[in-house]
């Protein structure tokens, strides 16, 4: 009989304490804006949003993206899920870029490459993780009330 593993929960509380103090610390640098610093200290957060963060434009209106015709998207957004160049008119695409942007790109990204309007026709589709939609939420209340089915 093998010897079943026993879980090390005091090693997780520590693990997770000292993640918690980078953030604080990212944070009072500020490395880490305090919305996005308090969205990664979420004990549910997953471990790959939390180790690689994410970003959130600063204001609504600098998100110029086209919201039809084909777009161009940046080598390090593109993989096997999201090609290289998304067709706006196809649901599943724009979705997934979207959702992409949100979560892997930069806040240039999300400027380059979202519509104002488009993402807020989306946002009750909830095109992220809790943590990253209470970030843009919170700093932009009108995609609160498109979650909410507001006009």
């Amino acid at each position: 009989m093998g010897i079943t593993p026993q879980p090390n929960f005091e090693r997780v509380r520590r693990a997770r304490s000292a993640e918690q103090a980078m953030i604080q610390q990212a944070a009072s640098e500020g490395l880490v804006a305090p919305d996005i610093a308090q969205a990664l200290a979420d004990p549910a957060i997953g471990k790959w949003l939390l180790y690689s963060g994410f970003q959130v434009v600063s204001d609504l209106a600098l998100l110029a993206g086209p919201d039809s015709g084909v777009v161009q998207v940046p080598g390090h957004l593109s993989d096997a899920e999201l090609g290289p160049r998304v067709d706006l008119s196809s649901d599943w695409q724009r979705l997934t870029l979207y959702r992409r942007v949100l979560v892997d790109g930069s806040a240039e990204d999300q400027a380059a490459l979202l519509n104002r309007a488009v993402l807020r026709e989306l946002w009750s589709q909830r095109l992220a993780p809790p943590q990253v939609l209470r970030v843009w939420e919170g700093r932009f209340p009108e995609l609160a009330e498109a979650a909410r089915g507001g006009a």
